[in-house]
Formats: C-alpha cells, sequence, structure tokens
C-alpha cells in the first residue's frame, strides 16, 4: 500500500516522442553471401553515421535486433536525419555484395 500512495503522490510526466523502426532491405539474402563483411559493415556504419545522428537530437536507441534498429526521437521533426542516413546503408549494402 505505500508504494502505491507514494508513486500516486508524484507528479506524472508526460512527453511527446517520434518511435521509429528500420531495418535493412535484403540482409538475409546478404548474410549467405558474406556474413562477415555485412556485419563488419553495418556495425561499422552504424557507429559512424547513425549513432552520432540519433544523439544529437537527444535520441537514444531502445533496441538494436541483427539488421533493425528501435529508436525513440524527442519529435518527429528530428526523425529525418536518422532515417535518413539509415536509408544511406544501401549504398555500402551494394559495396558488400560486390
Amino acid at each position: 500500500m505505500g508504494f502505491k500512495l507514494f508513486l500516486m503522490n508524484q507528479p506524472t510526466q508526460r512527453r511527446l516522442a517520434a518511435i521509429v523502426s528500420a531495418d535493412v532491405v535484403g540482409y538475409s539474402q546478404i548474410m549467405d553471401m558474406d556474413k562477415v563483411a555485412m556485419l563488419a559493415g553495418l556495425g561499422t556504419h552504424r557507429a559512424e553515421m547513425i549513432d552520432p545522428k540519433i544523439a544529437a537530437p537527444d535520441g537514444r536507441m531502445v533496441k538494436i535486433m541483427d539488421d533493425g534498429l528501435l529508436l525513440e526521437l524527442p519529435s518527429v521533426a528530428e526523425f529525418s536525419e536518422p532515417s535518413r542516413a539509415w536509408n544511406e546503408s544501401s549504398k555500402w549494402v551494394g559495396i558488400a555484395k560486390a
């Protein structure tokens, strides 16, 4: 009873957020062709291109799943840079196929 009463007396904090789900098109096919190159390329691309664009507007990665990301960003306006960077992944995915 004490904990419930404690929670009821706390001020409610509300916030708006944009939730983004992204993945790499053709991931399974590329993994079948060259798993080592795909994982290395994906890690490098995320560290260099994606992570800084998520962190800049105080966004955060909620979950990382193989080729996918679940992101929380403070607003829809902050969504464009990380999503554009993720779409750029098609360039390095094409390199991984070669």
